[in-house]
């Protein structure tokens, strides 16, 4: 007897194809366990179904055509494991940091969370999952400027920065039916330090496997102990990168400790894998780049349903005239059973035909009227082939090109003002940097210059095509920064303030160069 899967394996969410449903008319949904069952018309009316099997369409509304446009899944209840990463932020003391932040969601409008989150992704795999997006890291981003890097790393109390990130998520998560319902885990560390932090993670999550460790991890009691914990195990990484678990004053027990650890060590296996994560800035690039194209978008085919109603007609009416000829013809035989007896044999052999086709026109119709066919050419970064490789380089180099034009129009910008204030050393400093943005784009602007591992192998397995994106994600975010960083520069000095960042901004500039021209050996250390 074959074994239903476990709730664990089961998605956390999913779309259903109407067409992938059982029945061969009617349609069912069969909602697992521990999950809520959702269809969503298209005039934006819901219904909820709770586990078990359920008839959401009955034969006579399939056939009215009640089943276009809708929406079907199933959704989990219980609270989602999300992470939110960001790359390159700019803290108060105008230093970079990286930022990875675990915690759990509670889901608060049923349909706006399916609709928002879920048709997009199509499926929500169980456990924890990256709900990194522009607005999530548009408010970390706002919370990081207010505080300097140190006060973020190890400076500011654990609960106190907790509360903090609570609030800032607080209206994108409502945004998609959703809210906080606590912080897990919070880790800030300085983007220059990335290569010696994930050093450290790697050691410290071989130290976690230890036995004696986990025990004595069981044993505290409070957020200061556990901090002191993980201090303790590296004092030199704790200083540049805080690795926090958040303790909950509700659950301060054993139990609560555990699922610290738990948490940590999961974040330090995600960090050690490489695991592919969420790669926005890649997915809003294309979603632009689909609206402004000019070439045609996605629509459903012209007057796709004349060819089979012509047909489902032409069965109707050689039926109906096979009928009527066969009676008129033979009404006045004495043996009326034979004429029945054909008539009956004919349409037992024309009906499975007939509903047949128009089953096949009912599922067309659902089928040109799904929500993709309203979305711009929507692009899937996992299954580029051919041309949208080549349009995903175009796209990563034209952004970036993009970001270095920002820096050295503000760059230019503040040497015009420098010069009429009569600062004329600073002006030629930041004169020579302009400069410097000038043929860094001259370099971007190159074919044969970056070129991505993805252009020259066509058979990448999907942890090499994860990491190939996860690298132009990360190159992007370091361009972003680099345009803020000259963009605080320009602040300062409209305030009267020094500008301490332009060696920062050079020492960056050069960095973001070299890993610009490394894109072709991402590979070779997977």
């Amino acid at each position: 007897m074959e074994s239903k899967p476990s709730s664990a394996s089961t998605p956390s969410a999913r779309v259903l194809p109407l067409d992938k449903l059982p029945g061969w008319i009617s349609k069912s949904l069969d909602v697992p366990p521990l999950r809520t069952g959702i269809v969503v018309t298209s005039s934006g009316k819901s219904t909820t179904y709770p586990s078990g099997k359920h008839i959401i369409l009955s034969p006579i509304d399939r056939l009215r055509g009640k089943g276009v446009g809708l929406q079907i899944g199933y959704v989990s209840t219980e609270p989602v494991t999300a992470r939110l990463t960001a790359s390159y932020l700019l803290s108060g003391d105008e230093i970079l940091v990286d930022a990875a932040i675990t915690y759990d969601a509670r889901i608060t409008d049923l349909q706006r969370y399916f609709c928002e989150l879920v048709i997009p992704m199509g499926e929500i795999p169980a456990g924890q999952i990256n709900f990194s997006n522009e607005e999530a890291a548009s408010s970390i981003r706002q919370l990081v400027r207010r505080y300097t890097a140190d006060d973020l790393i190890h400076g500011l109390p654990t609960h106190l920065l907790a509360a903090e990130i609570q609030r800032a998520l607080s209206a994108t998560l409502q945004n998609l039916g959703m809210e906080v319902d606590r912080i897990l885990l919070i880790t800030f560390w300085r983007s220059d330090d990335k290569v010696k932090a994930t050093e450290k993670i790697m050691e410290l999550e071989q130290d976690l496997q230890n036995i004696e460790l986990q025990k004595k991890m069981a044993e505290v009691e409070s957020q200061i102990q556990l901090d002191d914990f993980i201090h303790q195990l590296d004092p030199e990484f704790s200083q540049s990168a805080g690795v926090r678990p958040v303790m909950h004053e509700r659950t301060v027990s054993g139990n609560d400790t555990a699922n610290s650890a738990e948490n940590l060590k999961k974040w330090l296996v995600d960090q050690t894998t490489h695991s592919s994560g969420s790669h926005w800035r890649l997915s809003n690039l294309f979603s632009n780049d689909n609206k402004n194209s000019l070439l045609p978008s996605r629509r459903p085919p012209q007057n796709w349903w004349v060819g089979r109603t012509i047909w489902i007609l032409f069965l109707v009416c050689s039926g109906a005239g096979i009928t009527l000829l066969t009676t008129n013809r033979f009404s006045g035989e004495p043996r009326k059973d034979l004429l029945y007896g054909f008539l009956t044999g004919l349409w037992l052999f024309l009906l499975p035909f007939i509903l047949g086709e128009i089953k096949k026109l009912v599922e067309k119709w659902e089928k040109v009227n799904e929500a993709v066919w309203n979305l711009p050419s929507a692009t899937h970064l996992q299954e580029l082939i051919g041309d949208d490789k080549n349009r995903a380089d175009r796209l990563v180099r034209k952004q970036c090109l993009s970001e270095m034009e920002r820096s050295r129009s503000i760059l230019e910008d503040m040497v015009s003002r420098l010069y009429n204030a009569g600062s004329t050393d600073s002006a030629i400093r930041l004169r020579e940097l302009r400069h410097k943005f000038e043929s860094t784009q001259e370099r971007l602007k190159q074919p044969d210059f970056g070129n991505p591992a993805y252009l020259s192998d066509n058979h990448l397995s999907s942890a090499a095509w994860g990491r190939t994106l996860d690298y132009d994600e990360n190159l992007l975010s370091f361009a972003g920064a680099i345009t803020e960083q000259v963009f605080t520069a320009q602040q300062n000095l409209s305030s009267s303030k020094e500008i301490p960042t332009l060696n920062s901004i050079e020492q960056h500039l050069d960095e973001f160069l070299y890993r610009f021209s490394g894109r072709s050996q991402v590979l070779k250390n997977l």
